[in-house]
């Protein structure tokens, strides 16, 4: 361990730039005065992954959430998901694709339509991936709120670990955004 003084995030990406590595695990503690966390602002600003794990959680991952996109960034991120549960010893993976159609009036036909496309693009989206012999089972969600759709269906599917990417732009864009 290495005992350092000053502004905490400060010398965390001091310490995480002098000792190159693949991920910061960082304990999670949400703040209720309107902060964000430690471990929020690290993920954003971070040159390495950021494993964040809640407060009071045991250390034990039983199944595991990669939400995608179909990008590359989220490609990566569900090659790291089949890697952990390989290591894990967990027999599968879920990728989580959420979608929404804008329009006002469905119709069945089309809903059925909608559904059928995903799961093309689905195929070959994890077409090139290593899944590291792990079976990795879709499941598509309408939402128009990505995030309420993740946190849904991480509790219903009772998942232990969400993998997914903090990074989607490049840094200018981040930057104007």
């Amino acid at each position: 361990f290495d005992v350092r003084e000053g502004v905490r995030l400060d010398q965390m990406l001091s310490f995480i730039e002098q000792h190159p590595s693949d991920f910061v695990l960082v304990a999670h503690r949400p703040l209720s005065h309107g902060r964000q966390s430690l471990a929020k602002r690290l993920a954003k600003i971070c040159p390495t992954s950021v494993w964040m794990v809640p407060d009071q959680v045991p250390c034990q991952i039983h199944r595991i959430l990669a939400p995608i996109d179909f990008s590359a960034h989220s490609a990566d991120c569900l090659c790291l998901a089949t890697k952990i549960a390989k290591l894990a010893g967990l027999p599968e993976c879920l990728a989580l694709h959420v979608y929404f159609d804008s329009s006002t009036i469905r119709y069945d036909e089309t809903i059925e339509e909608d559904r059928l496309h995903e799961e093309h693009a689905f195929e070959r989206f994890i077409d090139p991936i290593d899944l590291h012999d792990v079976k990795v089972t879709p499941i598509f969600d309408e939402e128009s709120n990505i995030t309420k759709a993740i946190l849904r269906i991480a509790n219903e599917q009772h998942c232990d670990l969400i993998v997914m990417s903090t990074r989607g732009r490049s840094p200018a864009a981040s930057v104007l955004l």
